[in-house]
């Protein structure tokens, strides 16, 4: 039975369920149907509210934990405490924040307060936009919050926030239990618990905005460094590429003057009928003369159909150093194409780490090769890219865990972190395979 012994109560509970999932959606970038969004909030209400009521102080806090198992996502322990804790935290903390400014403004006891259904209703009403403009107002990007536990500068910043949110939690219900065990007799407290309760609130909102603020400050920062080198490095790659197809270029017209001159002689042959030296100048020259124009280098031109050119500056990038290092490299992109619906340094990211991954891979192969394939298919764009292996076949079960690599110790980040950016994003999937001396990895975005 409900501890307020009302069906108000219990809708007004679902109903901030709802809302705290809204924030958890947001916040998380995970997707969720309005139908399970109604499903997990009735769900913790009946079990949280109705059922446990009586425990309700103590277990609330941690509803969405209850909530993240019915998500397949793949975080960690704290991942999930951020995670399943944030959305909480805003909402009891900004709710008690709008009550203390609606007491004053009104003039109305903490008792009357409690006790006023038309209170207690207009709490949850006002979270939303309290939620919004207080993350517009602070210029909060709540893309900025998504926890990177994979990053060793940005781990223990979010240990700390989840500190903050326990002990937040701890302080104010446990500081309600001992306010109520006060009215009920079972107690005598020595200090006002109002007020006490009170002050740990302030500070602790104070405490969670510069914490958000930095971590928001943090990320920001980060994402314009890294934009930064993007931008650096695609000059850079790019030069090389223009580089490279103007000795390609060059090629070509060396072959085209050689190749006049041969068609000269040719001519002088047939005008003289000479069949030996006509047969002597196809058999030495021309028979073979196409094959030159099949290389991998050519291939490269193939990039020039990739409208982007942060991704055109890392494929060319990587494809001449594999050259370099004696790889055959082959490339089909056939139709101009722009890089998938996504942040561009997040692809940018991932395509980089697969690439490196080939290039080591393929290098210790005594024949290696690199395919790269990059197309549109309706509305899907697929990403191929097939590499020569040492071993007949590679346990691609364990690859993708933090740390893991067949390459020695403090390796395996690159594979966790394409796991990792993929997780942020529902429309993309990625399919792995290893055979017959072949790795293959296949990336989907569904635009």
């Amino acid at each position: 039975m409900s501890i307020y012994f009302s069906p108000i109560y219990d809708i007004l509970f679902l109903i901030s369920m709802f809302i705290r999932l809204m924030i958890f959606e947001q916040i998380s970038g995970l997707k969720i149907s309005i139908k399970k969004k109604l499903v997990i909030s009735l769900f913790l209400t009946i079990i949280i509210y109705i059922i446990l009521g009586r425990f309700y102080q103590l277990i609330e806090p941690a509803a969405l934990l209850f909530a993240i198992p019915f998500f397949k996502t793949g975080w960690d322990r704290t991942q999930k405490l951020f995670y399943g804790l944030l959305p909480m935290v805003i909402g009891d903390m900004f709710q008690r924040i709008i009550g203390l400014y609606l007491r004053f403004l009104f003039g109305v006891s903490i008792v009357d307060f409690n006790n006023s259904i038309a209170f207690n209703i207009l709490l949850p009403m006002l979270l939303i936009p309290f939620y919004i403009y207080f993350f517009k107002g602070l210029r909060i990007e709540t893309e900025y919050l998504r926890v990177d536990t994979e990053d060793k500068d940005l781990r223990p910043i979010f240990l700390g926030l989840n500190v903050l949110f326990i002990t937040y939690f701890i302080l104010i219900r446990g500081n309600i239990l001992l306010e109520n065990a006060v009215e009920a007799g079972a107690y005598n407290s020595i200090w006002d618990t109002y007020f006490v309760r009170t002050n740990v609130l302030l500070i602790y909102f104070a405490l969670f905005t510069i914490g958000l603020l930095y971590l928001n400050y943090f990320e920001k920062s980060k994402k314009e460094k890294e934009l930064q080198n993007l931008k650096d490095r695609q000059v850079a790659d790019l030069s090389q590429y223009s580089n490279h197809v103007e000795s390609l270029y060059r090629e070509i017209r060396s072959f085209r003057h050689d190749y006049t001159n041969i068609l000269v002689s040719l001519n002088e042959a047939i005008k003289d009928e000479d069949i030996s030296l006509i047969r002597s100048i196809y058999n030495s020259v021309i028979a073979d003369s196409d094959k030159k124009f099949y290389k991998g280098k050519y291939d490269i031109a193939r990039l020039s159909n990739i409208q982007n050119p942060a991704m055109k500056s890392i494929l060319s990038a990587k494809m001449i150093e594999a050259q370099q290092k004696g790889i055959g490299i082959s490339v089909e992109i056939d139709d101009t194409i722009d890089v998938p619906n996504i942040e561009v340094i997040d692809f940018i990211t991932m395509l980089s780490i697969l690439l490196d991954n080939a290039i080591e891979a393929t290098e210790k192969c005594d024949e290696g090769n690199i395919s790269f394939a990059y197309f549109q298919d309706g509305q899907r764009k697929i990403l191929f890219i097939e590499n020569t292996t040492l071993e007949k076949q590679i346990n691609i079960d364990t690859i993708y865990q933090y740390g893991y690599s067949s390459k020695g110790d403090n390796r395996g980040i690159g594979l966790a972190n394409v796991k990792s950016i993929i997780n942020k994003y529902h429309k993309i999937s990625l399919s792995t395979n290893s055979h017959n001396y072949k790795f293959t990895q296949e990336l989907l975005f569904i635009e």
